[in-house]
């Protein structure tokens, strides 16, 4: 596995989730791509299973019941047109040959297709393989010669004396599709929610296989950190949604160490109970809410929470810009929820707020019951399905409150 990210990786993931979401009129063969399973950073050919004495591992693998896609992607901060003697488009041969030989042997499954994607030109590299398909041998194998001398300048390790059959050039030939997706290609596609959440769950994807593997300027746009006002603060760091969370180990704490909860089913927390809330703040880039950065905070502290006591009994909602902290019994609000839900699958949140011992803002009525779903049933509540109807929202963003 790679142990860190290269520059072109971020093109690499973008381009699973365009692929996934946004991708039309590409011309490759078999059913839509966004219905089929995406891996990104999948599991690799062993190197004694390929003939280059090398791992194989490829950027992305699209699966479905008949046909696979095994993809390479090639990028570039200045794109240029590609050739067959481009040193991308080896590298790939190299590796889709790898790939072609071991299918042969050990998958003998036919709908297997070669991707090369790239944001450079393809209109030449398309003439040229459309030439090389029918080529005679003699051709076919001064390319294979070609593709040797670059294997032995990528691989050290690469025998010289091994043979690149026709055959597998032919084959990888006849099954490599090209597909050029430019920058602005991506830029537009960035504009569909659809899009987003997907790059979103890669990124998850990629950060728990390897943290490393997350590009930097991706992982700088979209770090959420919770904290006490002073540099030399720790803190635990949480992956959710896509997105990367700093949480100060004090606040860990204190959430941790209050016990009034065990003693009453709902309670507002006093600033001596829990005195962070009269120093912290939540930094994030322009680009996500204060309520979106506040709903993965809340996530993120009471997985800490049961973690800590091995089970979810209590949990804990924070209003975003006053910093107020509520604790629930998770057993109590989901009594009061199960009753509270009309007759359209609706969650009523006048109904659920007239059953709670203290006012709320709207943000922590709904907090309260998407950490209730989440925690007490695996159940993810969806925005369109909580009514506000006959509530009216208290500005809780102007001051904290005393």
């Amino acid at each position: 596995m790679r142990p860190t990210s290269k520059p072109s990786d971020m093109y690499n993931y973008r381009v699973a989730a365009y692929l996934k979401t946004s991708a039309t009129d590409m011309h490759i063969p078999g059913p839509a791509l966004r219905n089929l399973d995406f891996t990104v950073v999948p599991k690799s050919i062993p190197k004694e299973n390929t003939f280059l004495n090398v791992e194989i591992i490829f950027d992305a693998i699209i699966s479905g019941s008949e046909n696979e896609y095994l993809c390479e992607c090639k990028y570039h901060q200045e794109p240029r047109p590609l050739t067959m003697n481009s040193i991308e488009v080896k590298d790939s041969m190299l590796e889709f040959i790898a790939a072609e030989k071991y299918r042969i042997g050990h998958i003998k499954r036919d709908g297997i297709f070669y991707l090369l994607i790239t944001n450079c030109s393809i209109d030449r590299l398309n003439k040229e393989i459309d030439t090389l398909r029918t080529a005679i041998d003699e051709e076919i194998i001064q390319y294979s010669e070609a593709l040797k001398k670059r294997a032995k300048e990528k691989w050290s390790s690469f025998d010289s004396n091994i043979e690149i059959k026709v055959e597998w050039i032919r084959n990888v030939l006849m099954r490599m599709i090209p597909v050029e997706i430019s920058d602005g290609r991506l830029s537009e596609a960035s504009k569909n929610p659809a899009y987003e959440q997907e790059l979103r769950k890669i990124m998850e994807h990629i950060s728990r296989i390897n943290p490393a593997l997350v590009p930097i300027e991706y992982r700088v746009r979209n770090t959420i950190r919770f904290t006490i006002r002073k540099d030399d603060e720790k803190t635990e760091r949480f992956s959710k949604s896509g997105y990367f969370l700093e949480i100060s180990t004090a606040i860990i704490d204190q959430i941790l160490s209050y016990n009034r909860i065990l003693n009453e089913p709902f309670v507002k927390a006093t600033f001596n109970e829990v005195p962070f809330v009269q120093n912290c703040e939540v930094l994030h880039h322009s680009s996500i809410s204060p309520e979106n950065s506040m709903e993965l905070i809340i996530e993120a502290l009471n997985d800490r929470i049961e973690q800590h006591f091995g089970e979810i009994k209590f949990f804990v909602v924070v209003n975003p810009g006053t910093y107020d902290v509520y604790y629930a019994d998770l057993k109590w609000f989901y009594g009061i929820i199960a009753n509270c839900v009309n007759v359209r699958g609706f969650y009523a949140m006048a109904d659920i707020a007239k059953q709670l011992p203290t006012s709320v803002s709207k943000f922590v009525l709904a907090s309260l019951v998407r950490e209730t779903m989440r925690l007490g049933a695996g159940i993810i509540v969806r925005e369109d399905v909580i009514d506000f109807s006959g509530i009216e929202e208290r500005d809780y963003s102007i001051q904290r409150a005393r």
